[in-house]
């Protein structure tokens, strides 16, 4: 999402985003413009699903998405994740 300072908007977005940070069990609705490929925009949404507070392996993502195979693709997805606070890319890890 772009946010600017003139906005109306703007004052909300922020508390939002502040109020996630606060408590990561907060989900964040804000609309976002995530760029990536196919898989990739497929892994993030996988990872907004995962709970604050639990994880996931790599392979567990990647089953979950229905690419067993991919469990190396997923770690590379993962690794090219730029909105790692609202995307939450450390709650994957190595099993």
């Amino acid at each position: 999402a772009e946010l600017r300072e003139g906005d109306p908007d703007f004052c909300q977005q922020m508390a939002e985003i502040f109020a996630h940070l606060d408590d990561s069990r907060r989900p964040v609705s804000l609309p976002l413009d995530l760029q990536g490929t196919a898989f990739q925009l497929q892994v993030w949404q996988a990872l907004r699903q995962i709970p604050a507070g639990e994880t996931r392996s790599y392979r567990q993502v990647a089953e979950h998405i229905g690419q067993p195979r991919a469990v190396r693709a997923v770690a590379g997805a993962c690794a090219a994740n730029s909105l790692a606070v609202i995307v939450p890319c450390h709650r994957v890890v190595r099993e």
